[in-house]
Parts: C-alpha cells; structure tokens; sequence
C-alpha cells in the first residue's frame, strides 16, 4: 500500500507560497483601485495660459492598432 501523504509539506509550503503571493497582489490591486477612485474624484484645474499653450502645440494622434 503506498501513502499518498509522502509530500504534504511541500504542498503545505506551496500552499504558503501561494497565499503570499496572492496577498501581495491583492495588496497592490487594492491600492491602484483607491488610487482610481482618488483621480476619478478629483478635477483638474487649467489656466487659460496653458490653454493656450496647448493650442499651439501641434496635435498627438495615438492609434491604439500599435498596441495590438
């Protein structure tokens, strides 16, 4: 009869591994949701001298094609 028991601490320790892992990236995804909720909630002030300075800037086209 084999035991099937042979190599619970390794899995116990990749368990231990796991949760780590787990609790650190919940961590991090905790604070970039609040850091969201913070920019969404907030408003940003422009002068009409960066307004301005915007216009004469020339225009930033992004084609989001490159990203995929």
């Amino acid at each position: 009869m084999s035991n099937n028991f042979n190599n619970t601490s390794d899995n116990d320790d990749d368990d231990d591994d796991n949760d780590i892992i787990l609790k650190r990236l919940n961590s991090k995804i905790s604070v970039m949701i609040a850091e969201a909720e913070t920019a969404l909630n907030s408003k940003a002030e422009v002068t009409e001298l960066e307004m301005i300075l915007a216009e004469e800037k020339e225009p930033i086209t992004i084609t989001f094609t490159e990203f995929f």
